[in-house]
């Protein structure tokens, strides 16, 4: 609260409430599991029992004021401040929405499972069957491969060097693959002997089939 009365909040929730905001985003996604989990940490986190109000009071002690909210008024607004934050077109993101930038899905996900299995496996195969896969799926199997190795007992100086080496691969056969994509057909030439040009497809999110 400022001298002439005017209330300023921080601006992010407090963490318990944040953390349900982000448990809406994920079931918005198609990742209940992985809600139900984070909703289930936070209240853990947050100690016996769990907050029924999120209070502000005046940062400096000036002002007895307090501005109190109930959780559950709090949670059912989640899903609206997720829709909104994901799908409003924003001039600071060029007129378009977050979730036409940065998206992700079980589908994506079930991607990523399959090249954590092969560099757990010690591997650096990239199925062919099973659409198109990017550097970021790479890089998030890297991750979950090398805690996955760590926890199965594996010396973590030999899983990192381990996941490094055939993630690396990986990386080049995921270059390989877009380059060779891109040399099949070059851009704004005949794509056969029709003499119709071939302008290519727009993209949508990762540009994945399946």
């Amino acid at each position: 609260m400022d001298e002439k009365g005017g209330l300023h909040f921080e601006v992010h929730l407090p963490d318990y409430a944040r953390a349900y905001v982000v448990a809406a985003a994920l079931e918005s996604l198609g990742f209940k599991d992985e809600a139900d989990d984070c909703r289930a940490r936070a209240d853990q986190g947050a100690g016996t029992p769990v907050p029924k109000d999120i209070t502000w009071v005046d940062a400096e002690g000036k002002r007895k004021m307090v501005v109190k909210i109930p959780f559950a008024d709090l949670v059912q607004a989640a899903p609206v401040v997720v829709d909104a934050i994901m799908n409003t077109p924003l001039q600071s993101l060029g007129g378009v929405a977050m979730s036409k930038i940065i998206n992700w899905t079980p589908r994506r996900q079930a991607k990523v499972n399959i090249l954590v299995e092969t560099l757990m496996d010690g591997k650096a195969e990239i199925p062919t069957d099973k659409g198109d896969f990017f550097a970021t799926y790479v890089a998030a199997a890297a991750t979950l491969a090398y805690w996955g190795l760590v926890r199965n007992g594996t010396f973590p100086e030999h899983a990192a060097e381990l996941v490094e080496t055939n993630a690396l691969k990986m990386l080049d056969t995921v270059r390989q693959r877009i380059e060779a994509k891109g040399q099949s057909v070059p851009p704004g030439r005949p794509a056969d002997g029709s003499g119709k040009t071939d302008k290519g497809s727009k993209p949508s999110g990762d540009g994945s089939k399946s």
